[in-house]
């Protein structure tokens, strides 16, 4: 799997955890990639390359679904994520990383 394919499926993933946590889905939710391609893609569907388009469609209509966006930031501002995101690899179970408490 190549770098975009696993960036568009943490973004996938992102929202579906956030889509099924009851205390999630009422906030404004705001996933940020360090993937420009994937965040842009996202945004415009229509102008994702055909092998990306089934996902970047999924994505776009889980986007709809509920109050969330996706964002490009730096990757130098992406430490945390990219940290979070090595050392998921493999794990069995979802972990959850929020900046602010939810209440």
């Amino acid at each position: 799997m190549d770098a975009t394919s696993a960036e568009i499926l943490a973004i996938k993933e992102a929202g579906l955890i956030c889509k099924d946590n009851s205390k999630l889905a009422s906030k404004n939710i705001v996933i940020a990639s360090d993937s420009a391609l994937a965040c842009n893609w996202i945004l415009a569907p229509q102008k994702t390359p055909l092998a990306f388009k089934a996902e970047i469609m999924e994505v776009w209509n889980l986007c709809k679904s509920f109050d969330w966006v996706v964002e490009s930031i730096d990757r130098e501002l992406n430490i945390k994520a990219d940290s979070l995101a090595k050392n998921g690899i493999g794990r069995m179970v979802n972990l959850l990383w929020l900046d602010d408490e939810i209440s």
